[in-house]
């Protein structure tokens, strides 16, 4: 049990100007994180600044701190800190000097907090979610501090108020289910009528997106709006045309990405299906996702491009990485708000995956018969009943099957956009542009602009009555691309003109302090104990096993992992070696350390004491001796005076996204035949 003493009395020194730029949770999507000193647009934010509602207290209190231990390490709440700060903002209300626990002697004012909570226009279920957080934080409170021997009194006031809050929630329980209730109502009446509806967004960004699309596959740089509209128009695809819950999109982890199986449609079309374990729904069964070679691609652009550059921003790496994270580098909190925020942009009405699925699944019921209805019952995973109806057990062609038919009616909605779409870019390009350039497809067009207007370094804009004239409806992505090969091809000629002389950076080189030194051992010391390398995936090969794989791009020289395990001496090594099967001795790595005496690493044994919970990834990297694209280096490290030796391995070259990790075992295929000959590793 924790120490409630500091609880009860907290520092008044305590500074309330720590709060950091970190604790930026007010927004339900981790993809809008503003700074807590920015000027409101929207009403209701500013209500809640203008009341006082988002002042709070500094999250790393002793109150607040050992509340989000509790949610973070006996819960396992992905998002606690959200929730520390809505009961931060409440024992602000009834305390602004210090947090405390004396709210519960005060009833009429904690009432009053959600009282003006809906006076000022928050939704309901915000309010129950204040409340759900409150009680949470009172349960941690009496069930996990020493509160009920030390202050009995408080103890059972707390108890109280708890009983009082269940009443409470209760009867905001049914004002959520009538205000959620209204909100369906309104959005299947109003919102959306037709497939075209649904899938707008889609159509009327498809240009931008597909402008981002070939910046990256070009190896250009995107800055972060093109970063985030890439990843906002993939969750959108999934949402609408796909027709998958926010919590599939949400939870779709990066290893069952990496674990996507291919399938072959009977008319030879090659599609690829995602099983998604885990999301919020009643029914039992395993969300599938079906894309085409296309949309394939467009996923693996964002793996590959955007999502390796969100990943540098976030330190802590997931034991179960998700697949779509935010700038933060973590997992998107609330995909429904971020497709609302998309459609926003696009100046278009709010539809739901919910609206979505409802608009499509009335089209089949009128158009499809039994066996594609099945089909499409099988791919959007309705409940355990209607799927054990259809089919015993979901199997990858049949999700294929139902997301064809499912495409096939966006498809007949996107070639309605055709004639009269919603995009006034579109038409403008339709009325301007010659007939015959509305035919060709984009890397035509490309060639064709190309041809028309020739990049030169000191080429003047192009006139868009002139672009749109010869690429038609595809002038924006072609001028794009023109524009940033002009501005390649000036970058090199001032590189080539200004280069810096190699002897001038000889001169005036001078080697990094000792507190880059320091922090860097600090950085690897940490990795090294938490064995929370970033930007790694162990995952199955059919020849090999177990395989290493990157998530992100590594530079040449950058420490990529260690090789971790129980650290030996040679003799304690050899002696293991000797009773060691063939096939595992590939587990076992020699070195020389600084003195020139022999030591072994000994990753055979699984788990290791340190990571009883871990496979560590170091173990599972393959042999090649030809294809080593990293290399181990002894390293010493110091914490607290001790000093250890470690193994890093470095990458020997640049590292692209879903590479496959390889370094030399260093022993020779006659020693693995068994004939004695000395193990080689590194002598650094």
């Amino acid at each position: 049990q924790v120490e409630v003493a500091c609880v009860l009395a907290p520092d008044e020194d305590a500074d309330t100007d720590a709060e950091s730029d970190n604790n930026t949770e007010d927004d339900q999507s981790a993809l809008y994180q503003p700074p807590m000193n920015q000027s409101w647009d929207n009403k209701l934010r500013k209500a809640m600044q203008m009341s006082g509602l988002y002042q709070k207290h500094p999250l790393d209190c002793d109150l607040l701190a050992g509340f989000a231990k509790y949610l973070r390490d006996d819960h396992n709440i992905p998002n606690f800190k959200q929730e520390v700060a809505n009961v931060s903002r409440f024992l602000f209300y009834m305390d602004s000097i210090k947090p405390s626990l004396d709210f519960v002697n005060q009833l009429e004012k904690s009432r009053s907090f959600f009282t003006k909570l809906a006076n000022i226009g928050q939704k309901k279920q915000t309010i129950a979610n204040y409340m759900k957080n409150l009680k949470r934080f009172l349960r941690y409170i009496t069930t996990s501090t020493n509160l009920i021997q030390t202050k009995r009194s408080l103890y059972e006031q707390c108890k109280h108020f708890q009983d009082c809050l269940n009443d409470l929630q209760k009867s905001m329980s049914k004002q959520v289910s009538q205000e959620i209730t209204g909100k369906r109502y309104t959005q299947m009446v109003t919102v959306a009528k037709t497939l075209k509806e649904c899938v707008a967004v889609l159509e009327v960004a498809k240009k931008d997106f597909l402008g981002v699309i070939g910046k990256a596959t070009s190896e250009e740089s995107l800055d972060e709006p093109e970063q985030l509209l890439m990843l906002s128009y993939l969750v959108s695809l999934l949402m609408l045309k796909h027709l998958q819950r926010a919590g599939v999109v949400k939870n779709m982890t990066l290893n069952e990405w990496l674990s996507r199986k291919e399938c072959i449609l009977p008319n030879g079309e090659k599609w690829t299906v995602i099983c998604v374990k885990q999301q919020k729904t009643g029914t039992q069964q395993v969300a599938t996702v079906s894309l085409d070679e296309e949309e394939d691609a467009w996923l693996d652009t964002y793996y590959r491009h955007v999502r390796p550059a969100f990943l540098q921003n976030c330190d802590d790496v997931e034991e179960d990485e998700r697949f779509f994270i935010s700038t933060a580098g973590r997992a998107i909190y609330n995909p429904s708000n971020d497709l609302q925020r998309f459609q926003a942009k696009y100046k278009l009405p709010n539809i739901t995956s919910q609206v979505a699925r409802h608009i499509f699944e009335t089209h089949t019921k009128a158009n499809f018969t039994d066996a594609e209805k099945a089909l499409v019952a099988d791919y959007l995973d309705h409940t355990t009943a209607t799927a054990y109806r259809h089919y015993r057990i979901k199997t990858p062609l049949n999700a294929c099957m139902g997301m064809k038919l499912i495409s096939k009616v966006a498809m007949s909605s996107e070639s309605d956009n055709e004639t009269a779409g919603p995009s006034s870019a579109s038409t403008s390009c339709g009325r301007g542009a010659l007939s015959s350039s509305q035919t060709l497809d984009e890397a035509q067009a490309l060639n064709l602009f190309y041809q028309s207007f020739p990049v030169t370094i000191d080429g003047q804009s192009i006139k868009k009555k002139d672009r749109l004239l010869i690429a038609g409806r595809h002038e924006r992505h072609c001028y794009d691309k023109w524009r940033n090969q002009q501005e390649k091809m000036r970058r090199d000629y001032n590189w080539e003109k200004n280069k810096v002389k190699v002897e001038d950076v000889l001169r005036y080189w001078q080697p990094s302090s000792d507190i880059d030194t320091k922090n860097e051992n600090n950085a690897i010391v940490k990795l090294v104990k938490s064995q929370k390398w970033k930007g790694l995936s162990i995952s199955s090969d059919p020849v090999k096993g177990r395989k290493v794989t990157t998530t992100r791009k590594f530079a040449k020289g950058e420490v990529v992992c260690d090789y971790h395990g129980l650290p030996l001496s040679g003799k304690q090594g050899k002696e293991l070696l000797a009773a060691t099967d063939e096939d595992a001795v590939g587990y076992l790595y020699f070195y020389k350390d600084v003195s020139g005496k022999t030591c072994c690493i000994d990753a055979k044994t699984v788990p290791c004491p340190c990571h009883p919970e871990k496979d560590t990834i170091g173990r599972r990297i393959n042999h090649s001796r030809k294809r080593s694209n990293i290399k181990g280096q002894l390293q010493q490290l110091e914490e607290d005076g001790k000093v250890w030796n470690v193994i890093l391995f470095i990458a020997q070259r640049d590292i692209p996204v879903q590479e496959e990790l390889l370094f030399d075992y260093g022993v020779s295929r006659k020693y693995f035949g068994g004939e004695g000959e000395d193990l080689e590793r590194i002598n650094s």
